[in-house]
Order: C-alpha cells, then sequence, then structure tokens
C-alpha cells in the first residue's frame, strides 16, 4: 500500500501545493492531480473506511467520487472537497480529505464525510445534485449546497493514514 499511497495521495498533493499560494481556494477541474486523489479516495471508502470506522455500512458501495474545491489553507496542507456517489443510484454525500504533508517525503492523510447520521454513524443519502462551496476568511469553510440551500458541513473522520500506518 505505500507505493499506492504515495502515487495516489503524497504525489498529486505535492502537485497541488506547488500549484496553489496558502489561502488558494480553486475550482477542481483546473487541476488534474485533484482526480488521481479522488481514485484515491474511491478506493479507501470501498476498503479502508469500513476497516476503520464503525459507523460505516458494511454493505454500502461507492460508485465514484468527484472533487469540487481544492484549497490550500497552511504551507503544507492540501484539502481536496467533493461528493460520493453511493450504492449505483442518484444519492451521495460530501466527503473532504486534508493532506498534510511532512519534510521526510510523506504526508498525513484524514478523509472525512460531512452530515453522517447522528444515531448510525452512517454517511447521508442526498438525493440530488449537492455541491460543496468553499470561502477563506482566515479559515477554510467548506459549505453543503442542496437545491437552494446552502448549509455548513458537520465533518465526521473515517479515515486516517499516515506514514507509521505502512512501518514494519
Amino acid at each position: 500500500m505505500q507505493q499506492w499511497y504515495q502515487d495516489g495521495i503524497v504525489g498529486p498533493a505535492r502537485l497541488l501545493r506547488d500549484a496553489l499560494a496558502v489561502g488558494d481556494v480553486a475550482d477542481s477541474d483546473r487541476h488534474p492531480a485533484a482526480d488521481t486523489i479522488e481514485m484515491a479516495i474511491e478506493a479507501l471508502f470501498r476498503g479502508e473506511a469500513k476497516a476503520q470506522y464503525a459507523g460505516w455500512p458494511r454493505e454500502m458501495t461507492t460508485d465514484g467520487s468527484v472533487a469540487h474545491l481544492v484549497v490550500r489553507p497552511a504551507e503544507d496542507t492540501v484539502v481536496v472537497a467533493g461528493s460520493t456517489c453511493a450504492d449505483f443510484g442518484p444519492d451521495a454525500f460530501p466527503h473532504r480529505a486534508e493532506v498534510v504533508l511532512d519534510q521526510q517525503g510523506s504526508a498525513t492523510f484524514t478523509l472525512q464525510v460531512g452530515e453522517v447520521d447522528a444515531r448510525t454513524g452512517a454517511p447521508p443519502r442526498l438525493t440530488g445534485p449537492i455541491l460543496v462551496a468553499g470561502t477563506i476568511d482566515g479559515q477554510v469553510t467548506l459549505e453543503l449546497i442542496l437545491g437552494r440551500r446552502q448549509i455548513p458541513i458537520t465533518w465526521t473522520t473515517v479515515v486516517e493514514l499516515g506514514p507509521a500506518k505502512f512501518e514494519g
């Protein structure tokens, strides 16, 4: 998994870091490296989320993850936010991935899902197009746009990875 982690998360995050100034919020369409991270996110939802997060429904699968925004909130931090389709249907849920690059050539990675069910911890099933929008006012704010409503997102961590995961 270590080479996959370098190729799918760390390398693309370095490209995004180098392309954005601290404080930038950019449309992911301008940054192909965001697509590479999204493919890694999709793989993590299908495997690692079930292993690390007790609230992940065992029968759930995902059907594609799409980046909406790329943010560089700090010197060595890149955030990719978007949505993931659930169970090959019209439902989706928001996600946020944060990559904190280190000086040793690796990174820590945190994958979060927005608006999980308070009782079960399961990802939401939001119907219709959803969009994650962002602003920076000294801090990154990601909000969910559902139809004409724009609401703050409560995030729950479902996967955490880093160099220690791959040692030994």
